[in-house]
């Protein structure tokens, strides 16, 4: 998994152990980098809806710090999004329906 792993922190201990990143993520109370880009598209759908509501400002300002992070990392480290994104549709082929 090391080599298809898509998560920016090229330094995690947990980097391409999807096991130990998931479980160590919901023990600190967030989402993975696959998590958090899975439901991405439906949290974008929710704020395209009504930017202005409670509810979308809310959802902005836990989104853009964790966006904002992973920008950070992929500048860091030299990641092209674009790589990032294929594996991601890489590991997501290999997760059982």
């Amino acid at each position: 998994m090391e080599d298809i792993c898509p998560c920016p922190n090229l330094t995690c201990p947990n980097h391409g152990d999807c096991a130990r990143c998931t479980s160590s993520h919901i023990r600190k109370g967030y989402l993975s980098y696959c998590a958090f880009h899975t439901v991405l598209p439906a949290l974008r759908d929710v704020l395209a809806e009504d930017a202005e509501s409670p509810t979308a400002q809310k959802l902005n300002g836990l989104i853009q710090p964790q966006l904002d992070a992973y920008d950070k990392l992929k500048a860091e480290y030299g990641l092209a999004q674009e790589e990032l994104d294929r594996r991601l549709a890489e590991v997501a082929n290999l997760s059982p329906n």
